[in-house]
């Protein structure tokens, strides 16, 4: 094999590929990059951990075709390296040694070893009856606005991904994902396209969803989406993500969002963010916690910790509170940080029934999403 490729596309597809390769090297071969020449155009390079992989297709001047795998870590570092725009042969000679790669860019030389690739998985024996192709950013989006809630837990795997499916908000079909690891709850929804109506309720891997979203980030246009009961794959430009989804029965969701919530509270998320995040300055507890004191004259955020002294930080902000009966509610910082961190609009209003019954976080600029947070008993 001998191909030569342009380094900024190639770093490109590293970039993606890398966080899906094995870090443990529990398997020597998960550790590799495939890399394949079969077509005068282009290579394309495969990473898989068993669960997950990406292929990508590189531009390249393929002088012999070929077939082999190499050490991905410093394939990706030595790339990573080298100058914007620097021309990268690899070469193996089965003459000289089948066994070893040899890259060169200018007057850069190095070898690395090879495995064979007929050790390498093959990841793409499954079938995906479903399909359909959605916008891509309406699609990253429906992750981005849930990641924040998935678990990671052994026991309740089923809550270790997203719940993607198809439903109805108020009589409209959407396509839905769904994120809870039992104290915090992700919802948002989209219009759902053509050919996602009968798709399967399918759980997303955690890892899955945070390398899709990676790859849709500078993604511009169309996905393809086809998937089955134990399969999701994803079709963007050049690239390819296949992923095994998480077997089990996901939970009625529904059952715990509150209904009755009658007190609300409107105030800015990027504001409100900024105080939380200052007021649990004085606390190095592991889980900070937090407390919203709201009345009638707008919202008062507390922190405190009695491993730091009885440290106590305070911050007023303005806020509109509907109700004349003042109310304290106790938030892990981190859970109502990352819900507000998911409001893209100027306001959030969050709607309360008591101190300790389940609150919700809504962007009023957004009716397709919502954010539960079940609340802290502080004293």
């Amino acid at each position: 094999m001998q191909v030569t490729v342009e380094r900024n596309n190639l770093l490109k597809a590293l970039e993606y590929i890398d966080g899906v390769v094995e870090k443990r090297h529990a398997i020597p071969i998960l550790a590799n990059i495939k890399i394949e020449a079969a077509n005068n155009n282009f290579v394309t390079l495969t990473a898989t951990d068993l669960d997950l992989a990406i292929t990508a297709q590189v531009p390249a001047q393929v002088t012999e075709q070929g077939i082999s795998t190499i050490p991905a870590r410093s394939f990706f570092e030595i790339t990573r390296r080298l100058a914007d725009g620097a021309k990268i042969s690899l070469k193996i000679d089965p003459s000289v040694d089948a066994d070893i790669v040899t890259i060169e860019a200018g007057e850069a030389k190095f070898t690395l070893p090879t495995m064979n690739a007929d050790e390498f998985p093959d990841f793409d024996a499954t079938n995906t009856p479903y399909s359909f192709v959605i916008n891509a950013d309406i699609f990253k989006m429906l992750f981005i606005k849930t990641r924040h809630a998935i678990a990671n837990e052994e026991a309740r795997y089923y809550l270790n991904g997203v719940f993607f499916h198809a439903t109805e908000n108020n009589g409209i079909p959407v396509l839905r994902a769904v994120a809870t690891d039992g104290h915090r709850l992700a919802r948002a929804d989209v219009a759902i396209p053509t050919g996602a109506s009968d798709i399967p309720e399918i759980i997303i891997p955690k890892k899955t969803v945070h390398e899709l979203i990676k790859l849709l980030e500078d993604t511009v246009g169309d996905v393809n989406v086809n998937l089955s009961t134990s399969r999701l794959v994803i079709t963007v430009g050049d690239f390819k993500l296949s992923s095994k989804l998480i077997e089990g029965k996901y939970p009625d969701y529904s059952q715990v969002l509150p209904a009755n919530n009658d007190k609300f509270l409107e105030v800015s998320p990027r504001e409100l963010a900024r105080s939380i995040d200052l007021v649990i300055s004085v606390t190095p507890d592991k889980t900070r916690s937090v407390k919203l004191n709201l009345n009638e004259n707008g919202v008062t955020i507390a922190s405190s910790s009695e491993m730091n002294h009885s440290s106590t930080g305070v911050q007023k902000i303005e806020g509109k509170y509907n109700n004349p009966n003042s109310l304290s509610v106790g938030f892990n910082a981190k859970y109502i940080l990352d819900s507000l961190s998911a409001i893209d609009g100027d306001v959030v209003q969050f709607s309360f029934s008591n101190s300790m019954g389940a609150v919700l976080a809504r962007d009023l600029t957004d009716p397709n999403s919502e954010f539960l947070l079940m609340p802290l008993q502080i004293a």
